[in-house]
Formats: C-alpha cells, sequence, structure tokens
C-alpha cells in the first residue's frame, strides 16, 4: 500500500464591525451558479487487504460576470472546505458503537486572474484552460480511527541489520492490525462552498504552506495536521494559500457567485472480505458532470459507485 499512497499523493494528488462572515452558514444549499466537473470522471479509491485511500478533486470553471468583472480588476475565489468523518464498529443494532469521530476546517483562496488572451491563469499544478482545480478530499483510512503515527522500534545493542530489520516489519504488522478499518463501517462527509468577489473586499491573511512552517506560532497545528499520522492530506494546502479561521470580506462586498458542494463517502468492511465497499453520495442540489483527469496525469484507482442523496 506504499506504493499506492505515494500515487494517491502524486495523482490524487477570524476583526471589526465593518466586516461580516463570508461564510455564514453551510445549511443553505445554493444552486450551482458555476460549472464543476469531476476530475478523473469521479471520486475515486484504491486499497489493499488493510486500508484504503479516496480521492475526489472538482474543476470549476468561470461564470461570464465573473470573467467580465475580473478581466479588469483581480478576484478572489475564497473555498470553505470542512470535513467530518466516523467510524462505528459492525456489531449490534443499527449503525453501531461509534469508535471514533473528527474533522478538520480551511479556508482556501484561489487567486481570479486572466491573461492577455482572457484566458483564467491556473496554478502549475493542474492548468486547464478556464478552468480551477480544487481538490475536496484525499483521504488515507488508516488514520481515521486513531491518529497515531508509526514508531519504529529501537535498534538493540549488537543486533545485526537483518535481525532489526525484521523486528521492524513485525512490529509494523501489529501497527496496521491496530490502525486497520476492516470490521467496521462509517462516513467521511465534505461540504464546500465557494465565493467569488474582488480581492481588495477581502479581509484575510491567507499565508502559503511555507509561510506558515516557517512561523513558530503555528507548528504545533502543522503537526497535527502531518500526513505522517492526520487521514487526510495537505496537497490542497500546499497548491494554494489557506488559513484555519473563518474568512471574513468588507460588509458592503459584491460577491459575484456563490457554490455549495456536498459529498459523502460511506464504507462498509463489515464482511470477511478483502474490499472494502465503498459508496459516494452526491448531496449537492445539482448533479456534477464527468470532467477530466488532470494534465499528464492518469486516472488511479477505480471509479467509487456514486449516488445522489435523497
Amino acid at each position: 500500500m506504499a506504493t499506492h499512497e505515494a500515487m494517491l499523493c502524486k495523482s490524487f494528488t477570524v476583526l471589526a464591525s465593518s466586516v461580516v462572515f463570508i461564510s455564514q452558514s453551510l445549511a443553505n444549499i445554493h444552486p450551482l451558479v458555476n460549472q464543476f466537473e469531476h476530475v478523473s470522471n469521479a471520486p475515486r479509491a484504491l486499497h489493499d487487504e488493510d486500508r484504503f485511500a479516496v480521492y475526489w478533486a472538482v474543476w470549476r470553471s468561470s461564470s461570464a460576470e465573473e470573467q467580465n468583472a475580473f478581466r479588469e480588476r483581480e478576484g478572489v475565489l475564497v473555498h470553505h472546505r470542512k470535513i467530518e468523518w466516523d467510524t462505528r464498529s459492525c456489531g449490534g443494532q443499527g449503525e453501531g458503537r461509534k469508535l471514533s469521530q473528527d474533522g478538520e476546517e480551511f479556508w482556501f483562496a484561489d487567486k481570479i486572474q486572466f491573461d492577455e488572451e482572457a484566458k483564467l491563469i491556473t496554478i502549475p499544478e493542474a492548468g486547464r484552460a478556464d478552468h480551477s482545480y480544487h481538490v475536496l478530499l484525499n483521504a488515507n483510512s488508516l488514520y481515521l480511527k486513531h491518529q497515531k503515527a508509526f514508531q519504529k522500534p529501537a535498534r538493540i545493542f549488537g543486533e545485526g541489520g537483518v535481525a532489526f530489520q525484521k523486528r521492524v516489519a513485525i512490529s509494523y504488522r501489529e501497527y496496521i492490525k491496530n490502525q486497520t478499518l476492516r470490521f467496521t463501517k462509517g462516513r467521511i462527509t465534505v461540504t464546500s462552498e465557494f465565493e467569488s468577489l474582488f480581492q481588495s473586499e477581502l479581509v484575510a491573511n491567507f499565508r502559503s504552506l511555507r509561510d506558515f512552517q516557517n512561523d513558530k506560532n503555528f507548528q504545533d497545528i502543522l503537526e497535527k495536521f502531518h500526513p505522517k499520522h492526520w487521514p487526510i492530506f495537505y496537497d490542497e494546502r500546499a497548491h494554494k494559500n489557506h488559513q484555519f479561521e473563518e474568512a471574513l470580506i468588507k460588509e458592503n462586498a459584491e460577491i459575484f457567485s456563490k457554490d455549495f458542494l456536498k459529498g459523502t463517502v460511506e464504507w462498509d468492511w463489515c464482511e470477511e472480505s478483502q474490499v472494502p465497499q465503498l459508496t459516494f453520495y452526491n448531496e449537492s442540489e445539482e448533479s456534477i458532470s464527468p470532467g477530466p483527469n488532470r494534465g499528464g496525469r492518469e486516472a488511479i484507482g477505480y471509479q467509487i459507485p456514486s449516488f445522489p442523496k435523497n
């Protein structure tokens, strides 16, 4: 699975009275103003006998109103993404006993700029003409139940290299046994809200991942979300400026578009099977069309069966 995870990472790869919250409620589902497409046609997954990984990303095209507004004045697309999950036991009646529950919440900022040919300037990692790229979920099931990194045992004085590696392998197998989601069921829910406005109307200090890494005040926060033990990979934070607090805008700012996406991945691994049963439910008001892969990248894994959620 180590190889699979590496492939996934590469391919799936809060102020003053003059401001108001940019995202007042995720409970209100807005009709899609802009077109969204699934990257690689649909949410995708990989698995081995003990774990699975899930990737869901979307392409977003700008509306005509955005294109007209932001050609002369720099715009920004604020993406508020909230991910929540819970794991449950298979035994008993109903949904089973809750084993764990956790989540994360970030705000991302994409500049909306157009070149001399009136084409949207995209990020280098996912260049597709007139489309922005957004990772909604890149999850490693190994850490959904316990956020615990593998600790390699210390080498015993005088222990040979072969003997030590065998002991490390035994320790790692025991670690996987304790971390696996086999014989559990659960869900991962993603809620994303996108709002576009003029950059000058945004009252927020979005920063790059490198900036956060160089700031000693954020070391504890970054450690919490480290991929050695956190189930949600940091690829969207690596691509985009972001922040950990509510993004704010000026009170009279003009919002050019507002879109809401919500999806849930459910798994059931209660049977004596090496294959987890994964299902994706689109809870957005409208369907999301299948779209192409990222440029130069093949689709990895298999498509998760998808259904609208009533």
